[in-house]
């Protein structure tokens, strides 16, 4: 890599604001969190990345020693400085990118599957309280109509190691 495609890229991470209202709610969530449905098995943990900025969150659904999906994903600032991306992986076969906005309070994250159907979908996640997260995931058809296609909800786990460390 060029010393000057450095000097770019830290420019870039010098000069993005440091108030981007998605990304400080996003930040609020690290911690590790669990599904309150005993039928759905989901546990999910989100740390900060090494830059402070970042959001990284691994998730299983189902027997995390066998999960029947497993989503790697991550938040953080777009070079921009404007606005915050998404770009998920889920059973590293299936790719998904888009960015999150912050509306009435709630994240929404909004976002194309780039492998396989190439779908569109949206996941509207709402902090009901600091030990409560609410998540309602939506298919969004070609005439941009959305259909809800299940909520989440998620307990703040109290524990000193974070899933997926």
């Amino acid at each position: 890599m060029s010393a000057s495609l450095l000097c770019t890229m830290a420019a870039l991470l010098v000069s993005a604001p440091t108030e981007l209202p998605a990304l400080t709610l996003a930040q609020k969530i690290v911690g590790t969190w669990e599904s309150e449905d005993p039928q759905l098995k989901v546990l999910m943990s989100a740390t900060l990345g090494d830059n402070k900025r970042t959001v990284h969150f691994v998730t299983t659904v189902g027997d995390p020693q066998k999960p029947m999906m497993r989503a790697n994903s991550m938040v953080g600032p777009d070079s921009n400085g404007k606005d915050v991306f998404y770009l998920d992986t889920h059973n590293e076969s299936t790719v998904y990118f888009g960015n999150v906005t912050l509306v009435e309070g709630a994240l929404v994250f909004d976002f194309h599957e780039m492998t396989g159907t190439r779908g569109r979908y949206l996941i509207r996640e709402r902090l009901m309280n600091p030990d409560q997260l609410r998540s309602t995931f939506y298919s969004v058809g070609a005439d941009g109509k959305e259909s809800a296609l299940m909520t989440l909800n998620l307990r703040r786990r109290k524990e000193a190691k974070p899933h997926g460390s």
